[in-house]
């Protein structure tokens, strides 16, 4: 696929040479089992959709001594996690707080620094079928939500110094409320929008609850947001609010940091149209969204600095997910030149990027699409009795050079 002369360049520059941290990222639905833990709106849909049992995934709940041991062996210091909701309700065989406890002492005996996820969509069924909660789609999970988060704040923030509150709320509602392709499965623009309006709410009020009571660590949310690619600045700028401004405007002054997810970058002409690039890619995905576009990234941080002002506010950035889907399993030299130019064309930007989460440490379940779509940096066997692991290339590079 690539000259030996690229292939060379590519193992000559590992991320090492960057100034910010460099981790790893997963969120607990998709590499945990469903065991000891209450039903979840992503488990109803998996049952609605007739999806991959998330049981066939990698079972990080009962493998996280091996996962673990790989990152403290390479060397990794900074991992991005997410807690599941649904492990820290009141019902007997929940086991929350037994299994995040082993998982953070762990951590901390390897010298590995945690960055906690709270929501990463997967709402507890209980919230979302109550006809008086309705989950997001009413305030009344607002009192729910920060009764779980005050639960975990109290027994792990001595532990935890960086926390996420809500991951990709854009992602959860335009996709989960507005086309179906997602958990819950709603087809409303309306619906949509309340969930949107009582997501960022959740956002501030945890946000205050923390620095009213736990006020030493940092507190954010993710927000996610391509680069649009169109002549037409009014259509440029209506995009780029929609995923992410009108998201920022809200928070802006409930966040101590800012925390992006970036993948890709999306192209339409100057009507308004969604093209495919007319550039011919070096590397093309497993995923349909997914285009090779590293000079995007840049342009990305730079309009988010210039428009609200990161550096003046002296707000500092963590990457908390960019990565890359291949067909290649062992060996993806295409992820490995993904994350080197995105990683490159991060770190020219003008805003102060302290951590890059790569996403994902290991092969998981992607979704709608299942165990279809690889983002790990491990290979999981995911046909094996002990859902074996193996290095790929992209996380020797990363890591071991």
């Amino acid at each position: 696929m690539f000259s030996f002369l690229t292939r060379l360049l590519l193992f000559l520059n590992p991320s090492k040479q960057y100034d910010y941290k460099v981790g790893v990222s997963t969120s607990a639905f998709q590499i945990e089992s469903s065991y000891n833990r209450s039903q979840t709106i992503w488990d109803d849909f998996i049952v609605q959709k007739n999806l991959d049992d998330i049981n066939k995934g990698p079972l990080h709940d009962l493998y996280y001594e091996e996962d673990l041991e790989i990152m403290k062996d390479l060397g990794i210091k900074d991992y991005r996690l997410s807690f599941s909701w649904a492990r820290f309700l009141d019902e007997e065989g929940n086991n929350g707080f037994e299994l995040y406890s082993n998982i953070l002492s762990k951590m901390k005996s390897y010298g590995i620094e945690p960055c906690v996820t709270l929501f990463h969509w997967d709402v507890p069924s209980k919230y979302q079928n109550d006809e008086n909660i309705k989950g997001f789609e009413t305030e009344n999970i607002i009192p729910y939500f920060l009764e779980y988060a005050e639960k975990v704040f109290e027994a792990f923030h001595n532990d935890v110094k960086c926390w996420i509150t809500i991951n990709e709320p854009y992602t959860f509602v335009k996709i989960g409320y507005e086309y179906g392709h997602h958990a819950p499965g709603k087809y409303s623009k309306e619906l949509s929008l309340k969930v949107k309006e009582n997501l960022l709410k959740t956002h501030i009020e945890t946000y205050k609850l923390f620095h009213s009571k736990y006020g030493d660590g940092q507190m954010s949310l993710s927000l996610n947001s391509d680069w649009v690619d169109c002549p037409n600045n009014v259509i440029k700028e209506k995009e780029l609010d929609e995923m992410i401004g009108s998201y920022v405007s809200v928070v802006i002054d409930h966040i101590d940091f800012f925390a992006l997810n970036h993948y890709t970058t999306k192209f339409f002409d100057k009507n308004g149209n969604f093209v495919t690039y007319n550039l011919k890619f070096p590397i093309h995905s497993a995923s349909s969204w997914l285009y090779y576009y590293p000079h995007g990234f840049k342009n990305l941080l730079n309009w988010l600095d210039e428009t609200y002002e990161f550096n003046n506010k002296n707000l500092s950035v963590r990457i908390t997910e960019s990565g890359w889907s291949s067909y290649n399993e062992i060996n993806d030299n295409d992820r490995i030149l993904y994350l080197k130019n995105y990683m490159k064309e991060a770190s020219e930007s003008n805003v102060n990027i302290t951590h890059y989460y790569v996403w994902s440490f290991l092969d998981n379940f992607e979704w709608d699409k299942g165990f279809n779509e690889r983002f790990g940096l491990i290979y999981i066997d995911f046909f094996s009795e002990d859902k074996s692991r193996k290095l790929k290339n992209s996380i020797k590079w990363l890591f071991k050079n």
